[in-house]
């Protein structure tokens, strides 16, 4: 059985094909059948390519916020308030897990 793949994407004016989404390798020396519709790609000031830039833009600022907040955490100490806290913490959870079951 044979596996069909679909990519979308426009050709250029001079015949390359230039798929939507940059990171595919498109197979070479396959079959193809090839769809056009009648919807036209934008300028090279696509409104797309803009919008993936931005998209990747906030996906950076909001790994560097993630990444800054885990190092805060990291740097930061325990005070002896917060240990004796913590610590009491696991005896208030363990407090009905030492009765024995018979069977």
């Amino acid at each position: 059985m044979e596996m069909i793949q679909t990519y979308q994407g426009y050709f250029v004016e001079d015949g390359r094909f230039v798929p939507d989404n940059f990171l595919i390798k498109i197979p070479i020396k396959r079959r193809a059948i090839v769809n056009i519709l009648e919807d036209e790609v934008p300028d090279t000031n696509d409104v797309g390519v803009t919008q993936d830039k931005a998209d990747i833009q906030q996906k950076a600022a909001a790994i560097k916020a993630i990444l800054e907040d885990a190092l805060k955490v990291e740097n930061s100490v325990l005070s002896d308030a917060d240990w004796d806290e913590m610590s009491s913490l696991r005896v208030q959870t363990n407090a009905g897990l030492s009765r024995a079951v018979e069977l």
